[in-house]
């Protein structure tokens, strides 16, 4: 895990770059993970740590930014496999073979600061590009100068590693 320290509070998050592809309609599976290989998800993404997940195009333009406390595999096949009926349409890139997601995991968030990360990550990456997500539907801001502060330092590294359009 790596550290910031804002205001003398360390907090540990570990970021991982997964490159996946869709194997069916309702199912989307790694190929590699920080460009090595792999079939499956790996710790942290496979543990209810609080995370805050980019999903990308193969172009690297972002298309959705959400967050969840629950394994990433479980959270992307809900997304996959939402019915109308149930008055939940899913993800709007659904219809995409394959993309990149970027995972950063925030092992002491609560849940509302991990609303407020996702939030100004779409609000930084819209001060970036001009633009909001392609496929983002919503965001909630809370009012809290700490947590803005890690965002954009987060959001930062992020773009240390990675080019978005």
């Amino acid at each position: 895990m790596e550290k910031i320290i804002i205001d003398d509070t360390v907090i540990q998050y570990e970021h991982n770059i997964y490159s996946l592809i869709k194997k069916s309609e309702n199912s989307i599976k790694p190929v590699d993970k920080n460009n090595v290989p792999c079939r499956n998800f790996t710790k942290p993404e496979t543990t209810t740590l609080p995370k805050v997940y980019l999903i990308a195009s193969t172009e690297n333009e972002i298309l959705y930014i959400g967050k969840t406390e629950r394994y990433i595999s479980n959270r992307l096949r809900d997304g996959l496999t939402s019915n109308v009926n149930s008055g939940y349409c899913g993800y709007k890139w659904k219809h995409e073979k394959s993309v990149k997601m970027d995972c950063i995991t925030i092992p002491q968030c609560s849940p509302i600061d991990l609303e407020t990360i996702e939030a100004e990550f779409v609000f930084n990456y819209r001060n970036i590009t001009g633009k909001w997500p392609l496929f983002q539907n919503e965001i909630h801001f809370h009012n809290n100068k700490n947590l803005k502060l890690l965002a954009e330092i987060l959001f930062s590294k992020l773009l240390e590693k990675r080019h978005f359009v």
